[in-house]
C-alpha cells in the first residue's frame, strides 16, 4: 500500500502516469542497491555474445529520428524547455511536444530522464 502511494506520488511529481512513477521508483531502488538500471526500450539495443559479454547491436535507435526530431533531441539534451526549443527552431510549442512524443516512442523511453540516460549509455553525452 505504501509502495503504491510512493509510485503515485512519483508519477505526480514527475508529471507523468503512475506507470512512469513505478519506472522511476524501480530505477531509483535498483541504483540505490548498486545494481545497473537500463530502461526497458534500451535493453533491446543490447545483445549477449557467446562469452556472456554484452555487445551493442549494429543499428542505433537514433538513426530512426528525422532531421527535425534530431534537432529537438539535441536541444532536449542541452536542457532546453519546450518553449525555448520552440523559439530556437521557430516552431510552436505544440509542434515541439509532438516531436518529443515521436522521439520517446521511437527510442522506447517514457520520460526525459530515461532519454538522457539512454543518451549517456550510448555515448552521446560529453563528460
Amino acid at each position: 500500500m505504501i509502495r503504491g502511494a510512493v509510485v503515485a506520488a512519483l508519477g505526480a511529481t514527475l508529471g507523468t502516469t503512475a506507470a512512469n512513477g513505478q519506472a522511476a521508483l524501480d530505477s531509483t531502488l535498483r541504483t540505490a542497491d548498486g545494481k545497473p538500471y537500463v530502461p526497458s526500450g534500451f535493453s533491446q539495443l543490447l545483445s549477449t555474445t557467446d562469452n556472456g559479454v554484452s555487445a551493442r547491436r549494429e543499428t542505433q535507435p537514433f538513426d530512426e529520428l528525422s532531421r527535425r526530431e534530431r534537432e529537438v533531441f539535441d536541444l532536449i539534451l542541452r536542457g532546453y524547455t519546450n518553449q525555448r526549443i520552440a523559439r530556437t527552431l521557430f516552431i510552436s510549442v505544440k509542434t515541439v511536444e509532438t516531436h518529443r512524443s515521436h522521439i520517446n516512442r521511437k527510442l522506447h523511453v517514457h520520460s526525459t530522464g530515461e532519454l538522457i540516460r539512454l543518451s549517456a549509455l550510448s555515448g552521446l553525452l560529453e563528460g
